[in-house]
């Protein structure tokens, strides 16, 4: 009988244990988005392109990064839905002639798609995104419930 109870109490370590470590996954994908793929390993390796980025915070906004060197800016479409930020867009295969040979290539194309969650809340009303030499840069205003301000202090 008590090494039915050491066995049950093994058992239902082994589970909680287990539906912590699940717990902790589903946290991780929901507040991640797309980066959650990688840390799980889950990351597609058909994805033909993913640009990287950059995220920084100051007090006023959140400043999005994103490198698209040789993509049209009008090509690149970048949609908020409420706390996530998608950037998404298509590379052009390169041309090449018909008398010509690849030696090496290594450049991707084809359809790519990033979904970054803000770790602020951001008005969806007051996102501006702009391209220069190649950088998409998005600025998200942060909502004013989120931005610091200095509180007086009252005596009697």
């Amino acid at each position: 009988m008590v090494e039915n109870e050491h066995a049950d109490s093994r058992l239902k370590n082994s589970v909680e244990r287990f539906r912590k470590e699940l717990d902790s996954w589903l946290e991780i994908a929901q507040n991640q988005g797309d980066k959650a793929l990688g840390i799980f390993g889950l990351q597609r390796s058909s994805a033909p392109f993913s640009p990287r980025i950059d995220l920084v915070e100051t007090t006023e906004e959140m400043i999005v990064f994103v490198d698209l060197p040789g993509i049209d800016p009008d090509a690149v479409d970048v949609t908020i839905a409420g706390n996530m930020l998608t950037i998404s867009g298509e590379i052009e295969e390169p041309e090449a002639s018909k008398e010509s040979t690849v030696h090496w290539s290594e450049r991707s194309s084809g359809s790519f798609t990033r979904s970054i969650p803000m770790p602020s809340p951001v008005d969806s009303e007051q996102v501006r995104a702009d391209s220069k030499n190649g950088v998409l840069t998005v600025r998200l205003i942060k909502s004013e419930r989120t931005k610091a301000r200095q509180v007086t202090v009252k005596s009697d």
